[in-house]
């Protein structure tokens, strides 16, 4: 099923020629910051159980009452990158905490691309703007009021059951970067 991406306005949106290999990476894309900028930071801003909202019900198709939500910057050489933000069903939390609990010590895309049965189930990538409530979701300052955004959205699968997801919002500052 596919993700229920809206506005669909910003679907028509081609995005930059430097961005297209970023948004559509099949791999870690801290890994890929890595090999281009050389060391790479990740700042935790938050994470908690929150109440799924009406973009998780909306976008995301979930049902349950609360996720676990995860709020990180990526940054290369002082220069904050992409905003992510994990979104995990309570659900596929309860059911893999040894699992989660790694976060503490490794990044996410380190645990979901190099441990066996975890596979990225799908992915897309679209733009926003300020009619869209992914475009507040970062510190203004991060986006330096850039008009419009582009996301990386994909959805995870522990064990074939537990499912998860990652948005990635790119950041001006990664073109200044690559």
């Amino acid at each position: 099923m596919p993700f229920k991406i809206l506005p669909a306005l910003t679907r028509s949106f081609k995005p930059p020629e430097t961005l297209l290999p970023w948004l559509t990476h099949a791999d870690e894309l801290s890994a890929k910051l890595r090999q281009t900028a050389g060391r790479v930071d990740l700042h935790v801003l938050k994470q908690n159980w929150v109440p799924t909202g009406w973009w998780e019900k909306s976008v995301l198709g979930l049902t349950l009452a609360s996720v676990v939500q995860r709020e990180v910057i990526v940054s290369a050489g002082g220069t904050p990158c992409w905003y992510g933000r994990t979104v995990i069903p309570g659900t596929t939390w309860l059911k893999n905490q040894s699992f989660f609990a790694r976060l503490r010590q490794e990044s996410l895309g380190a645990l979901v691309f190099y441990t066996d049965g975890v596979v990225r189930v799908r992915s897309d990538y679209y733009a926003v703007n300020s009619t869209c409530m992914e475009y507040y979701w970062p510190d203004r300052v991060l986006t330096q009021n850039e008009s419009l955004l582009w996301i990386r959205l994909s959805e995870f699968s522990i064990s074939d059951q537990y499912p998860f997801n990652l948005i990635e919002i790119l950041l001006p500052g990664l073109l200044r970067v690559i």
